[in-house]
């Protein structure tokens, strides 16, 4: 197998982070000079069997695990090993990738619409390009506890990332630790990256939790039920139709998770601790999805 994978292996927060020259506002109308640190991203043009695909703005770092997590995420490979030549060059902004008998364009890559679905079988609105999804299966279970930490593990990031104040988070793990965390200004990208590690090291996420920091869009739970996962757990929160289409793909949607309090938007069957005796009522198909169940540990 041809690689070349750049310089990822030594990407510091240095590469992520950037001192830019800025002023402190003050509510007198003074202006003081200082100096503040920015999130650093760049274009990177992805390009498959020779054709040039995507290009996606990201920060400049596990650029590998981005690709494969991309293309994987997009159901257009299912194994790094789908992948026989990976040539990743962060200089020039270009990552090189074949898939032998593969034709990939990107005239309709990306590009979602929604359709009515016949019957009630499925969600009334599904991603027309993504209905080859299947249901999640079981998973593990989680306690509050655990969910809790995890989140805890997930913000646990390096300081000088952090300072940004312009990088999402995105890792996978179960009830005892995060496997991986991965950073980008792009909420998606970083998922893509976590994505993209678990084909590269052969660490199934299926069942599992994904766990990030942003909006969990229609988009993310496409993403994390293409990975498997039975779990999005995030600190923000939830759109109406991705939670729609999480109801319909069986993964559990927690969001707000954060100062000791969480809300659980669906399938909270998987949860280890007692439901109550009384769930909220479903929500007319036309109407806003505001249902869950919020708790404290």
């Amino acid at each position: 197998m041809g690689e070349h994978a750049g310089s990822d292996a030594s990407v510091t927060p240095a590469d992520l982070r950037g001192e830019r020259p800025a002023w402190t506002l003050r509510a007198d109308g003074t202006l003081e000079p200082t100096s503040r640190p920015a999130a650093v991203e760049r274009p990177f043009t992805l390009y498959v069997n020779g054709r040039e695909l995507v290009t996606i703005v990201a920060s400049p770092s596990h650029l590998l695990e981005l690709a494969l997590g991309y293309l994987a995420n997009e159901g257009l490979i299912a194994r790094a090993d789908e992948v026989t030549t990976r040539v990743v060059d962060p200089e020039a902004g270009q990552i090189w990738l074949h898939v032998p008998g593969r034709t990939i364009s990107g005239v309709e890559l990306g590009r979602r619409w929604l359709t009515a679905c016949c019957g009630r079988a499925r969600a009334t609105l599904y991603f027309a390009n993504d209905a080859d999804l299947a249901p999640v299966g079981p998973g593990v279970r989680l306690d509050p506890a655990a969910i809790f930490a995890r989140m805890a593990d997930l913000e646990d990031g390096p300081p000088a990332l952090r300072q940004t104040g312009g990088l999402h988070w995105a890792g996978v793990g179960d009830g005892k630790r995060l496997w991986v965390r991965r950073a980008d200004v792009g909420r998606h990208n970083a998922l893509d990256k976590v994505a993209g590690w678990c084909l590269l090291t052969g660490r199934s996420p299926a069942g599992y939790a994904v766990v990030f920091s942003g909006r969990v869009s229609s988009e993310v739970v496409v993403k994390a039920a293409r990975m498997g996962a039975a779990w999005i757990l995030s600190n923000a929160a939830p759109t109406s139709l991705a939670l729609e289409l999480a109801d319909t793909l069986n993964l559990t949607v927690v969001g707000f998770v954060r100062d000791g309090r969480a809300t659980v938007y669906t399938h909270p069957e998987r949860l280890g601790v007692p439901l109550p005796t009384t769930l909220p009522p479903p929500c007319p198909p036309d109407g806003p999805y505001e249902r869950g169940i919020s708790w404290r540990p």
